[in-house]
């Protein structure tokens, strides 16, 4: 697959959840959550791809105003400890 079209299937989903981020009740929502899988699956053939290898990382944000920040990495990208401890106190909040 080719880098335009991971990203503009990752455009396509980004947008979809941020519509269905205010189709829900603000309270189901709404925080911050850490990503633990990314996975498109073709639906001809079933075949599952993990589009940010076995382990991604990253951070997805939905505000009560329907909003939503996401950033999104492979999991062999090395975060530095600045990172990752900024990273602990979003979660921790």
């Amino acid at each position: 697959m080719t880098s335009s079209k991971a990203v503009a299937i990752l455009m396509g989903l980004l947008f979809v959840l941020s519509v269905s981020a205010t189709a829900l009740a603000a309270d189901e929502l709404s925080g911050t959550w850490r990503l633990d899988s990314f996975k498109l699956t073709r639906i001809k053939t079933g075949e599952t791809t993990d589009m940010f290898g076995a382990s991604p990382k990253g951070l997805m944000t939905f505000g009560r105003d329907g909003r939503m920040l996401a950033v999104l990495t492979a999991g062999r990208r090395l975060l530095s400890a600045k990172t990752l401890r900024n990273m602990t106190n979003i979660l921790a909040m």
